[in-house]
């Protein structure tokens, strides 16, 4: 699992994945910490969803498909025109 700040990309990274816990303040970070100590279930869980998202969404394979679609995609389009 991840904890980051709930500042720049991160926060969408987290939020699209559910692999970890957002902290707001620099003081905020212990306690983000200590519920992941505590609840090692919560713990297993954010892992599992962000290994998951990292299989799905940014492995190179992923990457690769996706631009080849894209391509595939603009150039039915430019057929079309």
């Amino acid at each position: 699992p991840v904890v980051a700040r709930n500042l720049g990309a991160l926060t969408e990274i987290v939020e699209d994945s559910g692999g970890g816990l957002l902290f707001e303040r620099d003081e905020d970070l212990p306690g983000a910490l200590s519920r992941l100590a505590a609840d090692p279930t919560l713990g297993a869980e954010l892992g599992r969803r962000g290994r998951a998202a990292a299989e799905q969404s940014w492995q190179e394979k992923s990457h690769v498909d996706a631009y080849e679609r894209h391509v595939e995609k603009l150039l039915a389009e430019k057929k079309r025109a």
